[in-house]
């Protein structure tokens, strides 16, 4: 385990940045907050919230079809992987992780997590979470690369193959509808719908982090 930190934290490999990933699955590499283990469709990635409150949901970090880069081959066994997760002001996320994961950084908003998860389908559960507001506010959900300064592969999120010397390959966030500011997942009110451009800014979130 320890070669699989010291492989994930130094090695960076550039790359030209892929187009954004949509479509609940479908694409390698893709990775996402639903609100079930199977998702089908859009409403799994958001969740309503009637009125203002206190609230709790039940959600889960989900991986499809991870492939590694270097060989074109779909990944049995997953090594690591390590991305940042950001919440609005006033959202909460708590991870619980399986048994056989090493967590280096927990988050949020920075994970990175070394162990040997076999893949079980076309998704695979890395993680549940709770997700947790005291006043019940429209919010978002933002993923992307660690914030942390040091990440993988620079401008991506990152996984590791544990039967390839785990070796990284690029990792993307599966964006909510089709979302183009970034958000993988949002809290609203009467319906699954965007938020408002003015509610939330991906660079409004990542300032709360810094």
């Amino acid at each position: 385990m320890k070669t699989a930190m010291i492989v994930l934290a130094v090695i960076v490999l550039l790359a030209p940045a892929a187009q954004a990933q949509r479509a609940y699955c479908g694409l390698p590499n893709t990775i996402g907050l639903y609100t079930t283990p199977t998702p089908t469709g859009g409403n799994d990635l958001c969740v309503v919230q009637s009125s203002p409150g206190a609230a709790s949901f039940q959600l889960y970090l989900l991986i499809c079809n991870p492939t590694d880069e270097t060989t074109g081959l779909p990944i049995t066994n997953l090594g690591g992987y390590e991305l940042g997760v950001f919440p609005t002001e006033g959202w909460f996320l708590e991870f619980t992780y399986p048994a056989n994961t090493i967590l280096f950084s927990q988050g949020p908003p920075n994970i990175r997590i070394a162990g040997l998860i076999p893949i079980t389908g076309d998704f695979t559960v890395l993680a549940e979470v709770t997700l947790r507001s005291w006043d019940g506010t429209m919010g978002a959900i933002y993923m992307n690369q660690i914030d942390d300064g040091s990440p993988t592969i620079p401008g991506h999120m990152a996984i590791t193959n544990a039967d390839n010397e785990f070796i990284p390959s690029r990792a993307y966030p599966v964006l909510a509808e089709d979302l183009d500011d970034g958000s993988v997942f949002f809290i609203n009110w009467g319906g699954c719908m965007p938020l408002p451009a003015a509610e939330s800014s991906w660079g409004a979130v990542k300032a709360m982090y810094r």
